[in-house]
């Protein structure tokens, strides 16, 4: 028994290590290319690196089972008509490093490029001046400058790869390669009152780790150097040289590997009808039907998708606002109690959206399962509330903190009241970044399934859950119609987060 916890733990342990070095080797380079440099398609790759994030990363383990199943995986297939037993096997730690880094490399990516974006370029033209030549600018002036940025994003993407459940248990546990959040969800399996005992103390581990962690993210935060404070000028474009093509090609070619190519599979397979098959005969739309008009429960899964995804973005919406107005007035009318009790729910909700969503899940099932609210559609919806309030709080609150105390005032002096003024002043003003926050809420509950595995029951499963029993049982054309219909979903609601960044 302590051998099996003892695997899970330094299987995470490896896994957290392999996902933080591919991201740091990915997303300081590409980022500092994309904001720094001459790169042709700068911009369009910087929508593709980002789009990344939004895509669970389930979903390209599914469609990598497609490509690197070491019996019917299409590589596999072209490979032994070559004359090769096999190229790839999809099934080892190393896959889970390598999709997991597909996905979480945008964490760190966003935390650089910001960096990059707000620090004075005074201090690159500086260096450049004195002699140094881009390496030497990169190594001795940016890089060190933005060490926080990059520390602070590897906490991120370590603390996600520790929570993350869906890729390890489509990939990994096949292999009997078990992490700690599978190994919880195993445990939990069994059903017996010491492997729920077990499957807790490894929780509340977990948890310490994560507070200490987040500790030791907000002391180097702390460090960082002010480098905001009004450009002189916009930075200098790095020249590549004959480096310009070949670098655009190199981004190209790994978001093509890690992103384009999986997905571009698993849309393709859900056409055929025997995987592996590579044959015009196999194509159908056979899956199509079944999935569309005789799975009950596909359409029982769409529809909570949306009610337990809808009612957690409107939950975290009041959430965030009134925190935001309680934040707003402990700054600038000077009432210490709201501002406290802001800033105590801030820290709360992103202790809780760090937290695994697996442990997170296991404390909801010993608070809430008294209540009789197990197998409900109400401890998804307040799951999903807990762990992702953070993103609706640090959304809307930079943007409350610019609203005029003056209008605020007049309003007050006319005789509104606290309902006029949110609803004349605060709500209009907040509109954008309320819309915001409700779509960054609702696309990762739409597809949430490390916490809906352990908290769904009869009727109450959502996209996620079907999607991983299907690929559990063996329905991997069924699968890749459904992950296909969530892509599409995904990009649809991705494209119009990014029309409202553009008209703002």
């Amino acid at each position: 028994m302590t051998d099996f916890w003892l695997d899970a733990a330094l299987n995470s342990a490896r896994i957290v290590l392999g996902v933080s070095a591919l991201a740091l080797v990915i997303a300081v380079p590409g980022a500092w290319l994309i904001e720094r440099t001459d790169l042709p398609g700068a911009r369009f790759l910087h929508r593709v690196f980002t789009l990344s994030y939004a895509l669970p990363s389930y979903l390209l383990a599914i469609a990598w089972v497609v490509l690197a199943n070491p019996n019917v995986g299409w590589l596999n297939l072209w490979a032994r008509e070559l004359g090769i037993e096999r190229l790839i096997n999809v099934y080892q730690l190393g896959g889970v490093i390598f999709i997991e880094a597909s996905v979480l490399f945008t964490i760190l990516y966003f935390s650089f490029w910001s960096g990059l974006r707000q620090m004075d370029p005074s201090l690159e033209e500086a260096a450049r001046l004195s002699g140094a030549n881009s390496l030497q600018v990169f190594f001795r002036i940016t890089a060190p400058l933005l060490r926080g940025n990059v520390l602070s994003g590897l906490v991120a993407v370590a603390l996600a790869s520790l929570a993350s459940f869906g890729v390890p248990a489509i990939i990994g546990t096949p292999a009997r390669e078990f992490v700690l959040t599978t190994a919880i969800f195993s445990k939990l399996q069994e059903g017996s009152p010491q492997s729920f005992d077990e499957a807790m103390a490894v929780a509340l581990a977990m948890s310490a780790a994560t507070l200490g962690l987040i500790v030791l993210s907000g002391l180097w935060t702390k460090r960082k150097v002010s480098l905001v404070g009004g450009k002189a000028a916009r930075p200098a474009v790095v020249a590549l040289g004959r480096w310009r093509y070949p670098a655009a090609i190199a981004l190209y070619g790994v978001w093509s590997l890690m992103v384009l190519l999986p997905l571009t599979a698993l849309v393709l397979s859900s056409f055929f009808a025997e995987p592996g098959v590579l044959r015009w005969s196999n194509l159908t739309l056979r899956s199509w039907n079944y999935v569309l008009f005789s799975l009950a429960e596909f359409r029982t899964a769409l529809v909570n998708s949306f009610v337990t995804a809808g009612a957690a973005a409107l939950v975290v919406l009041a959430i965030a606002l009134g925190l935001s107005v309680a934040a707003w007035q402990g700054r600038f009318q000077q009432r210490r109690l709201q501002g406290a009790v802001a800033r105590l729910a801030d820290h709360g909700a992103m202790f809780c959206y760090s937290l695994p969503g697996t442990v997170l899940a296991l404390t909801l099932i010993i608070v809430l399962g008294r209540f009789g609210m197990m197998n409900t559609l109400w401890i998804l919806i307040i799951a999903f509330t807990v762990k992702y309030a953070t993103l609706g709080i640090q959304t809307v609150r930079p943007s409350a903190f610019l609203i005029e105390p003056s209008l605020i005032e007049s309003a007050q002096l006319a005789g509104a009241g606290p309902l006029q003024r949110l609803w004349r002043i605060w709500l209009p003003l907040l509109r954008s970044p309320l819309f915001a926050a409700a779509l960054l809420v609702f696309l990762p509950c739409f597809s949430e399934l490390t916490m809906s595995i352990l908290l769904y029951g009869p009727g109450t499963e959502n996209l996620g859950v079907v999607l991983f029993n299907l690929q559990e049982y063996a329905d991997r054309s069924s699968a890749a119609v459904v992950g296909t219909l969530l892509l599409v979903v995904v990009l649809l609601f991705r494209a119009a987060a990014g029309r409202l960044r553009d008209v703002d």
